[in-house]
């Protein structure tokens, strides 16, 4: 994924580069598609991406619901105004406060 590029734009990309090889008969279990899926964001969305891991912690990964995660999350992340950087405000930043070591 550029950095350029939306969420949504790379899960449709995705969706499509799925399709392609499912139509010349390479398949890949559903949770290796979601796994795949992951791994294929941008660091910057590591926050998003530990958040949907972490939720689907006690079954196996879905595709369909670690997409709707991502996407939910990005929603959620927009209607904040949070950025997309790494240390942006998200549930899982620290902040640092009080005195400086």
């Amino acid at each position: 994924m550029g950095e350029g590029n939306s969420v949504t734009n790379h899960i449709s990309e995705f969706n499509t580069i799925i399709s392609q090889l499912t139509s010349v008969q390479i398949t890949f279990d559903d949770e290796v598609k979601a796994l795949i899926l992951l791994s294929s964001l941008l660091e910057s969305l590591s926050a998003t991406i530990t958040i949907v891991s972490n939720s689907t912690s006690n079954s196996q990964l879905n595709l369909d619901n670690i997409r709707d995660l991502i996407i939910s999350d990005i929603v959620r992340r927009k209607i904040l105004g949070e950025s997309f950087s790494s240390n942006s405000g998200s549930a899982l930043s620290i902040e640092t406060r009080g005195r400086n070591s």
